[in-house]
């Protein structure tokens, strides 16, 4: 994601430090920042996201296919062919057309 200007931000919610060996967890979209403490020893800050695959895009393209699949299975309707000139109607090209 882009970098944000610090003052562009509202006040920290959370100031802290962490031990070796802590883990911190921040939600997905959590604006966050990790600083080495000075002098300190190193440190290491890893953000790891497991909401990849947990998008809306993600789930409908799981449900969407299988919902098209068992009305088929239930509905003949679903699996009779489409009219000879559907591609003169039907699709976003023709959505600003009036109908005949």
């Amino acid at each position: 994601s882009e970098d944000i200007d610090p003052e562009d931000l509202p006040e920290p919610m959370l100031d802290t430090v962490l031990a070796p060996g802590d883990l911190l967890y921040a939600p997905r979209g959590t604006i966050h920042q990790a600083v080495a403490l000075p002098n300190g020893p190193a440190s290491l800050h890893l953000t790891l996201s497991s909401g990849q695959l947990h998008t809306w895009a993600d789930y409908l393209s799981l449900v969407v296919p299988r919902a098209v699949q068992l009305a088929a299975e239930e509905d003949k309707e679903f699996r009779q062919s489409l009219p000879i000139s559907f591609h003169d109607y039907m699709g976003v090209i023709h959505c600003e057309k009036k109908p005949h």
